[in-house]
């Protein structure tokens, strides 16, 4: 039993020394077939470099526009404002209180601002006249947002009001089908350097 149990354990030394060369050179022989596959996939592409007229496949990948939840803004129902439209001969022009006009909708005088001034950054002559913005930015909120142009007030932008010349301003009604033709002062925005206007305004 002794002479078995000791040639066991010879056996079981042997199998232990061995089997790290065996791995080894395993591993070895697996790295040189990696390289002899990887070698002749270079020589076969090499081969097909000259062929630009081989058969291909063409798809089109579908592109989904992602719009955040946060993005998009609230809604905010128009209440409709009842105007008193006898005239007051006691008060004056100056003194004409507009805000009711205002109260049933939120304008965003930054946002006119800014697409006010990036279309005289693009004009030639620093100037642009409402009608080309409006062209360029057709009104969203009717009346509230035509008389806010009236009375834009930024830093490098002038507000020149004609009242010797007139425009036919044509908008879409807001909460009904329709339009409405507004007749106003001609009104020129004029790029300010410094507090002084750029030029003279152009008469249209």
């Amino acid at each position: 039993m002794a002479a078995a149990a000791g040639s066991t354990q010879d056996t079981v030394r042997q199998l232990t020394e061995q089997l790290p060369r065996f791995l080894i050179d395993r591993g070895r022989a697996e790295d040189r077939r990696v390289v002899v596959l990887a070698r002749s996939i270079q020589r076969h592409i090499a081969a097909l470099d000259a062929w630009h007229d081989l058969p291909g496949i063409e798809q089109e990948v579908p592109k989904v526009d992602l719009v955040l939840p946060m993005e998009r803004p609230l809604y905010m129902p128009i209440q409709r404002v009842k105007l008193d439209s006898t005239a007051d001969d006691s008060a004056g022009e100056a003194d004409a209180d507009v805000s009711e006009l205002f109260s049933g909708m939120n304008v965003d005088e930054g946002t006119l601002a800014g697409q006010v001034l990036a279309l005289l950054e693009e004009s030639p002559s620093g100037q642009a006249s409402l009608a080309t913005v409006l062209d360029r930015h057709p009104l969203m909120l009717g009346l509230a947002e035509l008389l806010t142009y009236f009375q834009l007030r930024r830093p490098g932008l002038d507000v020149v009001i004609d009242h010797d010349h007139n425009n036919e301003l044509v908008y879409e009604r807001v909460d009904e089908s329709g339009h409405t033709v507004a007749t106003v002062p001609q009104v020129t925005f004029v790029f300010n350097e410094g507090g002084t206007a750029v030029g003279e305004v152009e008469q249209a």
